[in-house]
C-alpha cells in the first residue's frame, strides 16, 4: 500500500475517531451516572473542552513540529482512552470536567498534528486532502449522535463506550504500524513563531475562522428553537434537516479543497462569508422544513467554503516563510475557532432575550457582511491608495 494512501487513511481515521467521540458524548450525557440535573453543568463541560483546545493548542504544535508527528498521535489516542473510561464510569461531576479537558486536549493534538502529517506530504492537491480528512470528521460527528442514542436505547449506557473504545483500537493500531518516525527537526526559534503569528495572511485566515465559528455556533442552537416555534417541527425533524446539512458539508469538502487549490484561496473565502450572510437570515424566511432543508444545506456548503480554505492559507503562509511549522499554523486554527466558539457563548444568551430568531439572524449576517467589506478593503488597501492617489492628481 503506498505510504501516502496511509497516511490519508490514519489522519482521516484520527479525525473520524474524534468527531465520533465529540457526536456520541452529545445523547449520553444527561443519563450519565454524574446526573448532570442542571444547565450549567453542561456549559462548564463545553466551556472546559474549549479550555483544553485553548492552552495546549500550541504546545503541542510546538512539539508536533520539533519531534515529528507520531508521538502526539499516539499520545492523543491514549489521552482519549483516558477520557472515555472516565465518561463511562465516572459518578463525580468534576471528573468529568477533567475528562472533557483532556478530550479538548487531545482534540488540539490529533488536528495540529495530523493536518500538519498531511501537508508534509502533500503539495500539489494539499486542499483536495485536506477535505478528506475533514470529512472523516464530519462523519464522525454525524454518526456519533445517531449510534450513541440507538446503542443507549437499545442496550445501555456503556454500550456505546465499548464501540467507541473498538474504533480507538482500530485508530491506534493504524496510528502505531503507519506513522513513521520522521526525521527530527531543527528546533524553531521562538522568534520565528512570532514572526510566523503576525505574518498578514495567517492573521486575516484566523480572523476568518473566529468570524465563522462564531457565526455557525450562533446558529446552531438558535434555529432548532426557531423550527419547534414557527414551523412545528419535532425533535426527529429537526435532527434529521441538521444531520442532512451536516452530510452536505462533508461531501462538499473534497470539492471544495480543489477549488481551493485551483483558486485564490482567499477569494473563495470571501465568497463562502458572503454566501453565509445571506443564507443565515434567509433561514427565517420560510416555514416550510423542505425549504429549510435546502437552505441548511446551501448555508453548510457556504460555511465549508469561508472556512476550509483558510486551512491551504496558513500552510501556505508557513511554507513561504520557509519554517516549515505547519502544526503550529494549524494550532493557530484550531485556538481561532476555540475564541469564536467563547464569542458565540457570550452573545446567543445577550441575542436571543433581546431579540427574536429571526432579527439575530439578521443581525450576524450584517456582522459577517461589515466584516466581509473590511477584509475586502485591507487586502486591497494598496490599489485603493493608488487608486486615490491617481484620482487626486487627475483632479488637480
Amino acid at each position: 500500500m503506498p505510504q501516502s494512501f496511509k497516511i490519508m487513511i490514519v489522519v482521516t481515521l484520527a479525525l473520524f475517531t474524534d468527531g465520533l467521540f465529540y457526536g456520541l458524548l452529545i445523547p449520553l450525557l444527561p443519563f450519565s451516572p454524574a446526573e448532570l440535573s442542571a444547565d450549567w453543568m453542561y456549559e462548564f463541560l463545553s466551556a472546559s473542552y474549549a479550555l483544553g483546545v485553548i492552552l495546549f493548542t500550541l504546545l503541542t504544535g510546538y512539539l508536533s513540529d520539533k519531534f515529528g508527528r507520531r508521538l502526539p498521535m499516539l499520545a492523543s489516542i491514549l489521552i482519549q482512552f483516558i477520557a472515555l473510561a472516565v465518561f463511562a464510569f465516572s459518578h463525580q461531576f468534576s471528573f468529568l470536567l477533567v475528562a472533557k479537558f483532556a478530550q479538548g486536549i487531545a482534540a488540539s493534538t490529533t488536528w495540529t498534528s495530523g493536518l500538519a502529517f498531511i501537508t508534509d506530504h502533500f503539495s500539489a492537491k494539499r486542499g483536495q486532502m485536506l477535505g478528506y480528512a475533514l470529512f472523516g470528521n464530519t462523519l464522525g460527528l454525524l454518526v456519533g449522535p445517531l449510534l450513541g442514542g440507538f446503542l443507549f436505547e437499545k442496550y445501555n449506557y456503556h454500550a456505546p463506550f465499548l464501540l467507541l473504545a473498538g474504533f480507538m483500537l482500530c485508530d491506534l493500531f493504524c496510528r502505531f504500524h503507519w506513522i513513521k518516525n520522521g526525521q527530527k527537526k531543527d528546533t524553531i526559534p521562538m522568534k520565528e513563531i512570532i514572526v510566523l503569528t503576525k505574518d498578514r495572511t495567517i492573521l486575516l485566515a484566523a480572523v476568518v475562522i473566529a468570524m465563522v465559528a462564531w457565526c455557525w455556533c450562533v446558529l446552531e442552537p438558535l434555529y432548532p428553537i426557531f423550527l419547534k416555534n414557527a414551523a412545528s417541527a419535532n425533535s426527529t425533524q429537526i435532527g434529521a434537516l441538521f444531520s442532512i446539512g451536516c452530510l452536505i458539508y462533508g461531501l462538499s469538502c473534497p470539492l471544495i479543497g480543489v477549488i481551493a487549490d485551483k483558486f485564490n484561496p482567499t477569494k473563495v473565502m470571501f465568497i463562502g462569508m458572503f454566501l453565509l450572510a445571506i443564507s443565515i437570515p434567509i433561514l427565517c424566511i420560510s416555514k416550510n422544513l423542505i425549504n429549510a432543508g435546502i437552505v441548511l444545506s446551501l448555508a453548510n456548503a457556504a460555511y465549508g467554503l469561508a472556512l476550509n480554505p483558510t486551512l491551504s492559507e496558513l500552510s501556505s503562509a508557513a511554507e513561504r516563510r520557509n519554517s516549515g511549522a505547519y502544526a503550529i499554523t494549524y494550532a493557530i486554527y484550531n485556538i481561532a475557532y476555540s475564541f469564536g466558539m467563547f464569542g458565540s457563548n457570550l452573545t446567543n444568551g445577550l441575542l436571543a432575550h433581546y431579540f427574536s430568531i429571526p432579527i439575530t439572524f439578521l443581525f450576524v449576517g450584517g456582522v459577517v457582511i461589515f466584516c466581509l467589506l473590511s477584509f475586502l478593503i485591507w487586502v486591497n488597501r494598496p490599489k485603493i491608495f493608488e487608486f486615490y492617489t491617481r484620482w487626486g492628481s487627475s483632479s488637480n
